[in-house]
């Protein structure tokens, strides 16, 4: 019995697809990959996607298209995945879609109608019409009706499958956003978990917009390693109010805009390409180090794990050790998860939880008043609950 995971990240690259083994997890709680692959978003395709982040690009109509497009182009692309890994659809019990943020709102505004929301597309049912599987989706807006703020969601998965004894553990993210969860040794202590800033958003914006286009992101941080790094700029950037806030908390595009990028840039006028993608890296860095000073039992932490794009940063990686010189640095692979994957796979598995009707997220990382079932499921050929129980029975 598999599941297939699908993410799409706040950094619009391209679409993750694994394939875990559920009787490898029931059995042993373990998790066994089958197969993986991302699929790259075209610049045409990413720079759609990207106008529907931003109110001054976006439009009802285009939004609208977008979300039945993705969910058509996601299920396609999960039917050319288990075709090229011989993987039998008969043998899948759901796909679990994060789908794509566009808009994430975690405070909502003055007025009584502008509560905390949040809106991804990638329609589930487009899904299940070409895959003719059941999908599970639409995780983070359950969080939120109980009064989370949807994310961060994996601090779940980080606590459940990353907890250690003898070793109080913080578990980074860098993908688009830096998000981190503490999980402490002892298992009576709170997890905390909330989004740090910026993972490789700023980075990646800033290179594509000097390179036009030719470059979508510092392959291995070659060319930030180069640079030299505006410490000043960084203390100054630094006195964002988000900073600042207290716990609970999560950002996103919405405040890292294109905008916000070019700002950046421009204080930066007259450095070089390398100099400001040292800086940038820095700064994401520097984010990192001050979240956990402020809002972390630092001396409790013995291990810092890194996943998501970040860890493939060699330069990242290196300023990293450094901010935390005490503490053991590490990617994520050491302890047996693929960094790369682990987003795909935490949601294969929230969508297993939601299947078996089990709460799937931490009130304790995201504000929600009580533990909930995220997800929603769309099945076009009949009963997906049956049809799951009749796989787990084949076990």
């Amino acid at each position: 019995m598999y599941a297939i995971g699908v993410m799409s990240g706040t950094s619009l690259d391209g679409l993750d697809i694994v394939c875990i083994d559920l009787h490898a997890y029931e059995q042993q709680q373990s998790i066994q990959l089958i197969a993986s692959k991302t699929v790259d978003y075209d610049v045409t395709f990413k720079n759609q996607l990207s106008e529907q982040c931003h109110n001054n690009s976006a439009t009802l109509a285009n939004i609208t298209m977008m979300n039945a497009y993705l969910g058509k182009f996601i299920g396609e692309q999960v039917v050319q995945f288990l075709h090229e890994n011989q993987i039998s659809p008969l043998k899948v019990a759901f796909i679990s879609s994060h789908g794509q943020t566009i808009f994430h709102e975690p405070l909502g505004g003055e007025l009584e109608y502008e509560i905390p929301s949040t809106l991804q597309i990638g329609d589930i049912s487009y899904i299940s019409e070409v895959t003719r599987l059941p999908i599970v989706g639409d995780f983070r807006t359950g969080d939120m009706a109980a009064g989370g703020q949807g994310a961060p969601l994996l601090s779940y998965f980080d606590a459940n499958f990353l907890h250690a004894a003898d070793v109080g553990r913080a578990v980074q993210n860098i993908g688009g956003i830096g998000n981190v969860t503490y999980v402490p040794s002892d298992k009576q202590q709170a997890v905390i978990s909330f989004d740090t800033g910026p993972g490789n958003v700023l980075i990646d914006s800033a290179i594509q917009k000097l390179t036009d286009g030719q470059k979508k992101f510092d392959h291995n941080g070659e060319m930030a390693s180069e640079g030299n790094i505006n410490y000043e700029a960084i203390q100054e950037w630094m006195n964002h109010s988000y900073y600042s806030m207290p716990l609970p908390k999560t950002t996103g595009r919405e405040l890292y805009t294109v905008s916000y990028v070019n700002d950046l840039i421009e204080q930066l006028n007259g450095a070089s390409l390398e100099d400001m993608l040292a800086t940038l890296t820095a700064y994401t860095v520097e984010t990192i180090k001050h979240s956990y000073e402020k809002y972390l039992p630092l001396n409790q932490i013995d291990e810092i794990y890194i996943n998501g794009g970040g860890s493939l940063n060699a330069f990242m990686m290196m300023l990293l050790a450094q901010a935390f010189p005490t503490k053991k640095v590490l990617p994520l692979e050491v302890l047996g998860v693929p960094a790369v994957w682990k987003e795909a796979i935490a949601f294969a598995l929230f969508g297993y939880q939601t299947m078996l009707g089990l709460p799937n997220q931490l009130p304790s990382a995201t504000g929600a008043t009580r533990e909930i079932v995220m997800g929603k499921v769309a099945y076009c050929d009949g009963n997906p609950y049956v049809r799951f129980e009749q796989l787990r029975g084949e076990l």
